[in-house]
């Protein structure tokens, strides 16, 4: 047991701190239940080409709920001097998330007007929908080659892998059934798109093996490391891809992806990154801190800037060997879309209604 989650169990005890059990969505691969969304900064103002890419041609659903995190992050920055935040677009392709900021305003800081992930990410879309959806993107001006790769805004990197008509409004996490009834209201909208499968991440050379052993020790993560690469499983069938590279690997630019994590492996994995001083507070939110498990429990989330070389010598800290922001949630956090299908009572950390 960590020392931050010793205290609260303490301060419990003595009737200061009530420890919430944190429910768990079943999966097959522990202990992350779902891959939710990428951020990717887009441009200093609104582009019309770039909000037709999301909107238009992927045909992702407009999540009206991205105001309501706009408001309150500016809020917050106001207090704090901070630079405001121009506009936030949230366009979901199935359970997934694309999160748009424009116009950060803090590219002096931690952020940068736009940002490209440094690898590919895999959207899933019905095997019937790929004729329209190749001309859209060929009629937008991205080239599409014969194995459905091409480039959206910002040089970001996309391959499109097919489903079965039958399962493509079936899927969650993505795989499991949802009832269509309750699509408008998960979604906001529906999007053509069935979700997002995967990102693959460009490394340096010698990376994938000590990421893989990082997510092994701090997660406990389904992992498999084979030829300078190293896959990740997430929940149904998601996943995390890291391949070593030759050569230089570009600069990191702060974009960031959002992960669910499961019951108690939650409140584990912030043990074992507080021990290690990995927790980071993103000065981009500075709504939320997540100094120790109290502050992380109140906000149903906490964040890792990167993955750290654990082989490190004793004594000279971890250096991090691939920049990388994690934003790791627990499925109490009020955008976990698969609320009703958590197993419902206190012996799952589930209590009636309240999430």
């Amino acid at each position: 047991m960590g020392l931050p989650r010793l205290l609260l169990v303490v301060a419990a005890l003595c009737g200061a701190q009530r420890i919430p059990e944190l429910p768990s969505l079943p999966v097959p691969n522990e202990p992350f239940a779902v891959l939710e969304h990428v951020n990717l900064n887009s441009g200093r103002a609104w582009d019309r080409h770039v909000d037709a890419f999301y909107f238009e041609v992927l045909r992702c659903a407009r999540d009206s709920r991205a105001s309501h995190t706009l408001t309150r992050t500016n809020e917050a920055r106001e207090f704090r001097s901070q630079p405001a935040l121009a506009n936030l677009s949230w366009a979901n392709v199935g359970l997934q998330q694309f999160h748009l900021p424009v116009g950060d305003g803090m590219e002096d800081g931690d952020g940068h007007h736009f940002q490209t992930m440094r690898g590919e990410i895999a959207l899933l879309y019905a095997r019937g929908a790929l004729d329209d959806l190749r001309a859209r993107l060929e009629a937008w001006g991205a080239e599409v080659d014969d194995e459905f790769r091409f480039e959206g805004p910002f040089g970001n990197r996309f391959v499109v892998e097919a489903v079965d008509d039958s399962r493509s409004r079936e899927l969650v996490g993505p795989v499991k059934g949802v009832r269509k009834g309750g699509m408008d209201t998960m979604f906001m909208g529906i999007s053509e798109g069935v979700g997002i499968r995967g990102v693959a991440f460009d490394v340096p050379t010698g990376a994938a093996k000590k990421i893989c052993k990082f997510y092994d020790l701090v997660f406990h993560a389904k992992t498999t490391l084979s030829k300078g690469a190293c896959a990740v499983a997430i929940g149904f069938e998601q996943r995390l891809t890291f391949t070593d590279v030759a050569g230089d690997v570009p600069a990191y630019d702060g974009h960031h992806l959002a992960i669910y994590v499961n019951g108690d492996a939650w409140t584990a994995t912030y043990d074992q990154l507080f021990v290690r001083g990995l927790l980071y507070n993103n000065p981009r939110f500075p709504q939320f801190k997540y100094d120790s498990l109290k502050d992380a429990l109140e906000h149903n989330e906490f964040r890792i800037r990167g993955f750290p070389d654990l082989d490190a010598v004793e004594g000279h800290g971890h250096p991090i060997i691939f920049e990388l922001e994690h934003e790791i949630r627990n499925l109490r956090h009020p955008g976990f879309a698969l609320k009703s299908r958590l197993p419902r009572g206190p012996e799952h950390g589930f209590f009636g209604n309240e999430l």
